[in-house]
């Protein structure tokens, strides 16, 4: 054999070898990305099964409005979240789907629920939170939540079941909870937005800004949404946005409601 063959056998060798060692490395990183999304969804269904505990009352839940003057049970162990993490201040529930979880807003960094749990642990899911371009009563013009679209479903991913028309022409209200009221809101759209910052790109003082908003919610420009075509708003109106992931950067899925009632509680 002679040099030549010898070198192109060696040379052949050593890329063969170091293909396989890339192969590997490939197959332990897609391995790994693998075992920490079912690790991460694993932590996302504790959390959410571990925040049940809070509510005193399902029954209490979807508030009943009657003739009585006794003010309504609020069904939100406020005080024991509160223990918890201070920064907890409402709590969010969207019937028939899994959205039912307390909202946070951090004191020094926006985003800090991104990946943090109600300990201020990581946790990939995070929690449902806004923004301190809110305040903390929902009687800003607009308000957002925000919430991951997880895989397993928890947090907001359900929120995507009002993308079927059906089951949004069924399902009307979503509530929230604060430690003196009930908020019900109707909701008015649901549908793919681009990835703006709402709260950034509007100025809701300016009552020109505010409609021109109204009109984006109520007739949003996308394929993908479904509508109350018989929603009135007015200058007044208190509008929460949920908002989430759809699978591409450049998106949101937006669950819009505006304000009908705001109960107090004993």
């Amino acid at each position: 054999m002679s040099t030549r063959e010898q070198e192109r056998k060696k040379v052949n060798k050593i890329a063969i070898t170091i293909f396989m060692i890339l192969l590997l490395l490939c197959l332990i990183g897609g391995l790994g990305y693998y075992i920490f999304h079912l690790y991460s969804s694993y932590l996302a269904d504790r959390n959410s099964d571990e925040m049940l505990q809070y509510i005193q009352s399902e029954d209490q839940l979807v508030p009943q409005f009657g003739e009585t003057e006794e003010l309504p049970v609020n069904p939100i162990d406020f005080k024991s979240l509160k223990e918890r993490n201070d920064e907890v201040y409402a709590w969010i529930y969207v019937p028939n789907t899994d959205v039912n979880y307390p909202v946070v807003q951090s004191r020094v960094d926006d985003n800090y629920y991104l990946n943090k749990s109600i300990d201020k642990t990581y946790l990939f899911a995070g929690m449902i939170y806004s923004q301190s371009c809110n305040n903390l009563d929902f009687y800003d013009p607009v308000t957002v939540l925000y919430g991951h679209n997880m895989n397993n479903g928890t947090m907001f991913a359900s929120l995507h079941n009002f993308q079927d028309e059906k089951f949004f022409n069924e399902n009307e209200y979503f509530y929230v909870y604060t430690e003196k009221y009930i908020m019900t809101y109707k909701i008015i759209s649901a549908y793919k937005a681009d990835n703006r910052h709402i709260m950034n790109s509007y100025d809701f003082n300016d009552f020109e800004q505010r409609r021109e908003f109204h009109q984006m919610v109520l007739n949003p420009d996308s394929l993908m949404k479904n509508t109350r075509p018989d929603t009135e708003l007015n200058d007044f109106s208190k509008i929460l946005v949920l908002s989430t992931c759809i699978g591409d950067r450049r998106s949101r899925y937006l669950v819009c409601g505006v304000m009908v009632s705001d109960q107090k509680t004993q």
